[in-house]
């Protein structure tokens, strides 16, 4: 049996049933899609400074000028912003960026176009303010007593104490064995 048989015996004898259950909802779906794709356009480009170093992070504003109304993003690392879609129009597209000057550029966005819209800065006045709060530290120079100054030497067992109870903290410490001063050691 050949293609065209089996595609005529598939094929109802009603044709118009045929045509209203399978080509009519392809059609109108189809038509949905196709307008809802051309409708609006993006703005994007990059953002460097004189010398031609991208600039991350940088703030990009894009206002409508018909309709005043402004949507906000940022530029990446690699100094790239791309703007949500937009409705064809006049727009500003503002930057900024710490340390530089602010630039404005007027573009025109047609249906359905990828409009690039580089931006470079210079550099300009920063607006950083640093504040230091600084005490004094206080010292006492009519006595000569200083805290925490330990004047035995290293075999003081009064050291050797308080070098143990630094080392674990003040912990109470009790030896394995009684000390006694007045116990003389004899030989056996």
């Amino acid at each position: 049996m050949s293609i065209i048989r089996r595609i005529q015996s598939a094929i109802p004898a009603n044709r118009a049933s045929f045509l209203l259950a399978f080509i009519f909802p392809f059609l109108l779906f189809s038509t949905f899609s196709a307008t809802a794709q051309v409708e609006k356009g993006v703005v994007t480009g990059h953002v460097t400074d004189t010398t031609g170093a991208l600039i991350g992070k940088a703030q990009i504003y894009i206002r409508n000028e018909a309709t005043n109304v402004t949507i906000q993003t940022i530029s990446n690392e690699q100094g790239l912003y791309v703007s949500q879609p937009l409705d064809p129009g006049f727009y500003e597209v503002r930057v900024s960026a710490n340390g530089f000057e602010s630039v404005a550029k007027r573009v025109r966005l047609e249906v359905s176009q990828r409009l690039s819209a580089d931006l470079t800065l210079t550099v300009g006045q920063s607006n950083v303010i640093v504040q230091v709060n600084a005490a004094t530290i206080q010292f006492d120079t009519d006595t000569s007593t200083v805290s925490s100054l330990r004047t035995e030497d290293a075999t003081s067992p009064n050291f050797l104490a308080w070098a143990l109870a630094s080392f674990l903290g003040n912990r109470r410490c009790r030896p394995a064995f009684p000390i006694r001063s007045s116990a003389v050691l004899r030989p056996m």
